[in-house]
C-alpha cells in the first residue's frame, strides 16, 4: 500500500491498481545482477575480444611486442572489467 500526503496534512492510503503492480514487477525483473563466476567469465571473454580487436586494429604482432608491457596492460584492463561487472 502506498501513501499520499494531502494538503490538509492527513496521510491517506490507496490500494494499488493492476497497472501499478505490473509496472513494479517489470521494473524489479530488470535489476538482476551477475553472479561472481559469471562476471569473471564475462570479464575474461571481454578481455580476449578486446585483445583480438586491438591486434587487428593496430596490426600488432604479439611476438615482437614487449611481452611484459602487454601482460601488465591486459592485467589492468582485466581487473578493470571485472571490477566494473561486479560493482555492487
Amino acid at each position: 500500500m502506498q501513501y499520499v500526503q494531502r494538503a490538509d496534512r492527513k496521510i491517506v492510503g490507496y490500494e494499488e491498481t493492476e497497472y501499478d503492480q505490473n509496472r513494479r514487477n517489470s521494473r524489479d525483473q530488470g535489476k538482476k545482477k551477475f553472479s561472481r563466476t559469471m562476471a569473471l567469465i564475462l570479464g575474461v571473454v571481454l578481455t580476449l575480444e578486446l585483445m583480438i580487436m586491438g591486434a587487428m586494429l593496430f596490426h600488432i604482432d604479439f611476438h615482437s611486442a614487449d611481452r611484459i608491457a602487454m601482460v601488465f596492460a591486459f592485467a589492468v584492463l582485466y581487473f578493470g572489467v571485472v571490477a566494473g561487472l561486479t560493482d555492487k
